[in-house]
């Protein structure tokens, strides 16, 4: 959505909005964007139906926080390939209200925790956690639903690309008053037939973005050196732990390189607070500590590679693939 940026009250929520929301996505190896796309469509079907700016800019927050309440969901069950037990499905299924019991207190924007609990909810009342029907279902949970599950279908799974539009579209006119609110459903309906080149889904995303932290810039220029020219990356750099978590809160990444002997606060530490956001991002230590008792450490903290410097760009970049190429297979 394109808000007036003069708003400075509005600009101050939506940043911390925006880095909370980031924050819970870095949990859902599958997710990144989820939480934006669904803001941006929600508020696009608040528009069309005539909400006033209040309105669209409070649907927008939510769509934003919509799966806040993922955050209290064990990783292993978040981030799971397979399919989910009935015991993990469950688990999965007290996110609403979680995300509600996270937000119902902030009273600066309307609703917000409505749309967290009730966008599951389904307009025939089969839905959860409450099982509510028809309007029964706070509107801003109704449009946030249409907008959840529209981007669920365009967007890229682990085990499928991005849908077809045709068949998105087929999808929400047959859950019509079913799933689906029919009014909010039909404006969704409208957006999809504007969007004549399908640009309204996941980006297939080939470059990756990675992370270099080491406290020594001699030894970020190298690396950074090797990068050069090579247009399948993007290269981030830290000079220390506290940057580099700083950077992951803001932007995704899809893989640290990261030396051992940092000072104040070295890799394991950083590697610890790296995994109190999240463990879906593989980490590769590149140092000059070649002693066996470190390396086996690194491997019980749950690195993916440990390189010893210096090091060349042919094993780098041997590395790098390797280790992109098992997490994709996870």
């Amino acid at each position: 959505m394109d808000f007036d940026k003069r708003d400075e009250g509005f600009k101050t929520i939506l940043q911390f909005v925006n880095a909370l929301s980031r924050s819970v996505e870095a949990k859902d190896r599958y997710t990144n964007g989820h939480s934006e796309r669904v803001a941006g469509y929600g508020g696009e079907i608040a528009r069309r139906m005539g909400r006033d700016r209040d309105e669209i800019r409070s649907i927008y927050i939510a769509g934003l926080l919509h799966d806040v309440g993922k955050i209290r969901i064990p990783n292993m069950i978040i981030n799971k390939g397979g399919k989910l037990t009935a015991e993990e499905n469950d688990y999965i299924k007290l996110h609403p209200n979680a995300g509600y019991h996270i937000l119902k207190d902030i009273d600066c924007v309307p609703h917000l925790a409505e749309g967290a609990r009730f966008h599951h909810e389904r307009y025939d009342g089969t839905g959860y956690p409450n099982g509510l029907a028809g309007e029964d279902i706070p509107e801003v949970a109704r449009i946030i639903a249409v907008a959840d599950a529209y981007d669920a279908m365009a967007s890229n799974r682990s085990y499928r690309r991005a849908l077809p539009q045709q068949v998105v579209r087929a999808e929400i006119e047959k859950n019509k008053g079913t799933q689906f609110d029919p009014e909010i459903a039909d404006v969704m309906l409208e957006i999809i037939d504007d969007d004549v080149n399908y640009e309204l889904r996941e980006a297939d995303k080939t470059m990756k973005n990675i992370l270099i932290i080491d406290n020594e810039e001699h030894v970020r220029r190298e690396l950074l050196g090797y990068f050069q020219g090579e247009e399948d990356y993007v290269v981030f750099e830290a000079d220390s732990g506290f940057a580099g978590i700083e950077i992951m809160l803001s932007n995704h990444i899809d893989l640290v390189l990261m030396d051992v002997l940092m000072p104040i606060m070295d890799g394991f530490t950083t590697l610890d607070r790296i995994r109190l956001v999240t463990d879906k991002i593989p980490v590769v230590f590149l140092s000059e500590e070649k002693d066996i008792d470190t390396i086996n450490k690194a491997d019980t903290y749950g690195t993916s590679e440990y390189l010893t410097k210096p090091v060349t760009k042919a094993a780098l970049f041997e590395a790098i693939d390797n280790v992109l190429k098992q997490d994709m297979m996870l």
